[in-house]
């Protein structure tokens, strides 16, 4: 009688076992999320990674600008050669400083004379009876001053022996008046002296008479 009890009482509990499972093997068996396959491992050639940088081709180096070729310098202009000699030019007709001594010894003592800017004392030793004209001189720079100055400019000077004749022009405040006027200069003494005749002559052209 018992072991009929134990039997029975052994094939409820295996029963109840088996019941359990059936209702509820959601619960029982294995979870659907716990038994979820792992994300699949990424190969080492899929993890290459994507996202590497192309590198951007190295930018063209401009190439450096060629320099200008240098501008040759223009050769320097030789100056013409002057054509004739001082010498020459004078003989053709014009006064060239330098060209000759005497002429210009002699130019001097006339433009000293009449330029109305120079002193007495300088004209003095250029002037034949400088000393019983000074009155006149002086009144002839007066003149020269009113004027803006009085030059005498030798423009060809012609020496022969102890005379020397001169072609000059005249200008006042150094602008030219009147050209190709002439006068003459004599060597006194080792000195190219202007006679007084011929100084009286140009004061009284000035209207500056000279004393009698």
């Amino acid at each position: 009688m018992r072991t009929l009890i134990s039997l029975a009482a052994a094939t409820t509990l295996v029963l109840a076992a088996c019941g359990g499972d059936d209702e509820d093997g959601a619960a029982t068996g294995p979870s659907t999320a716990a038994t979820a396959a792992a994300p699949a491992t990424t190969t080492a050639a899929e993890t290459t990674a994507s996202a590497e940088t192309t590198a951007s081709p190295e930018t063209t180096a401009t190439p450096e600008t060629t320099a200008a070729a240098e501008t040759t310098a223009a050769p320097e202009t030789t100056a013409p050669a002057a054509t004739g000699t001082p010498a020459a030019s004078a003989a053709a007709g014009g006064y060239v400083p330098g060209a000759d001594p005497a002429a210009d010894a002699a130019a001097a003592a006339w433009t000293t004379t009449f330029d109305s800017a120079i002193p007495f004392d300088e004209k003095a030793p250029f002037i034949e009876a400088a000393t019983e004209l000074r009155a006149t001189i002086e009144a002839y720079a007066t003149t020269g001053t009113q004027l803006g100055g009085i030059t005498l400019v030798p423009t060809d000077v012609v020496v022969a022996g102890p005379v020397a004749t001169i072609t000059y022009d005249i200008e006042f405040a150094g602008n030219p008046a009147y050209g190709g006027q002439t006068g003459a200069v004599t060597l006194t003494d080792g000195t190219w002296t202007v006679t007084r005749d011929q100084f009286c002559a140009f004061m009284a052209l000035a209207r500056t008479s000279c004393p009698a």
